[in-house]
């Protein structure tokens, strides 16, 4: 009884404690999408205010507005992050971001091919551009690292469904008919309901051995 005891609190004690370190590491990982997010943002401040030098260019309404968008989606995950468990939610946000993030890239890249044809012209160096870029990319691939790890841990959690026991009947000894016996894949064997083997009313079994007094509806039987 006491190694019964002691296993179970065992066990209650590893299962509290992986609860926790799950629910440790789920913690963590949001602070640092969070961190991430906030990272874009500071990055996409500074990509507005580099759009100057594409002023000159068919394309800069369209680089402010997109990297205005970034900014704005980086900002919303932020806010997200704070209420930790809307996994869902966070997918799609994310997912988003990173479509603004390849469009706003995209666009960058065809304003610089385009330099100096007709009317287009960028003005000063841009590499630092490239640069932040590069650094947002970075941070998207970590919150998408991130997420997943987040879609492991709530995997995890999921309450699997639990089998009950129940009886398995052996087939190769055949099944029992009430009133008929024993049935088998050659048919039904002799034999018949229990009652008549041995089975008294009470449920007991008897040897099939006893004597009887009186007769009629008076008649007392004695079985051993």
């Amino acid at each position: 009884m006491n190694k019964l005891v002691t296993k179970i609190t065992t066990f209650c004690s590893f299962l509290v404690a992986s609860i926790a370190m799950t629910a440790t590491a789920s913690a963590d990982t949001y602070d640092h999408i969070d961190r991430m997010a906030v990272d874009i943002q500071t990055k996409a401040r500074l990509l507005i205010r580099e759009t100057v030098h594409y002023r000159s260019t068919p394309q800069y309404r369209q680089l402010v507005a997109e990297t205005s968008k970034l900014y704005r989606l980086a900002a919303h995950i932020h806010d997200v992050t704070h209420f930790e468990g809307n996994l869902v939610h966070l997918e799609a946000d994310l997912r988003d971001l990173d479509r603004c993030f390849h469009r706003l890239e995209a666009l960058f890249d065809y304003t610089e091919a385009s330099n100096g044809v007709g009317c287009s012209q960028v003005r000063g160096n841009t590499a630092h551009v490239k640069r932040l870029l590069n650094r947002v990319e970075d941070c998207i691939h970590h919150m998408q690292d991130d997420v997943a790890q987040l879609r492991r841990f709530a995997y995890r959690q999921v309450a699997r469904p639990v089998t009950q026991p129940h009886y398995r009947p052996n087939l190769n000894r055949g099944i029992y008919t009430p009133n008929r016996g024993i049935y088998n894949q050659r048919g039904y064997s002799q034999g018949t309901c229990p009652s008549s083997r041995g089975y008294g009313n009470t449920g007991r079994v008897g040897s099939g051995v006893g004597f009887s007094i009186g007769g009629g509806s008076s008649r007392i039987e004695f079985r051993f």
